[in-house]
């Protein structure tokens, strides 16, 4: 079976920092930056052009930040691992083969991978610059990565493909409420969503009065499943499969 590429139908991936920050994120962002600069170091130069290997940088370390940004979890803080990453993979797969053959499948894919990162991005740029031969990626990220001139392509899986609505929350209690409900609109506003496509973000938009970017995934080249969000949405299911990965396929030495 193919891998999971997920076609995902969001615009904002919002996380609040005040109030999650800790002094384990601190070390893990130190830790994460020089290992950063290690690889950026060594890696083997592509065949890019000047101004786009810079660019490409600029935003490499950008994403440093934003992985920790987007791992955010509540005001105790913390940092989503990597099991938290599977669960899109995860729950796509239980929907389309049914549980049981899904951590089947699982078990036996993960003699074959050499990373389950943190970052949403993290396995494209990992194929975009050679380290990794496939990965599990949104399509709209391969576009950026393939506009940026790396030579990499999506394929969605014929058996049916996972998706995800991106959302956006105002915290409770926030300090500049109004403030808040007027971002909030302004993101949801096809004035904002069209500057997507123009930082070569290429989700589609939510707000279907926004102009879609021809280079947007096409629903109608991709075969979605049909995501039951009630059962898969609900915190329990996804702690109990989260907690069936961790032990049964997670652990496993590779």
């Amino acid at each position: 079976m193919s891998a999971i590429v997920s076609s995902a139908l969001q615009i904002v991936d919002f996380c609040a920092i005040r109030g999650a920050w800790s002094p384990y994120a601190e070390a893990l962002l130190r830790q994460e930056l020089r290992q950063h600069a290690t690889f950026r170091r060594q890696r083997v130069e592509r065949p890019v052009l000047d101004g786009q290997r810079r660019q490409s940088g600029d935003r490499d370390r950008l994403e440093q930040h934003a992985s920790l940004g987007r791992g955010c979890r509540g005001a105790a803080g913390g940092i989503l691992g990597p099991e938290e990453r599977i669960a899109k993979v995860l729950i796509a797969l239980t929907q389309v083969m049914g549980e049981d053959e899904a951590f089947k499948y699982l078990k036996a894919l993960h003699r074959n991978i050499n990373n389950y990162p943190r970052s949403g991005v993290g396995p494209i740029k990992a194929v975009a610059r050679g380290e990794t031969l496939a990965s599990v990626s949104f399509i709209h990220d391969v576009t950026t990565e393939a506009q940026a001139g790396f030579p990499v392509k999506s394929a969605a899986p014929c058996e049916g493909t996972g998706y995800e609505i991106g959302s956006m929350s105002i915290v409770k209690g926030a300090r500049n409420l109004d403030a808040a409900k007027k971002f909030a609109d302004w993101a949801l506003s096809p004035k904002a969503q069209q500057l997507g496509a123009q930082t070569k973000q290429f989700q589609l938009p939510s707000n279907v009065n926004t102009p879609v970017s021809p280079l947007s995934p096409k629903t109608a080249d991709i075969k979605l499943i049909k995501y039951d969000f009630a059962k898969y949405g609900a915190s329990a299911e996804r702690k109990r499969l989260l907690e069936r990965w961790d032990k049964e396929v997670g652990s496993i030495a590779r």
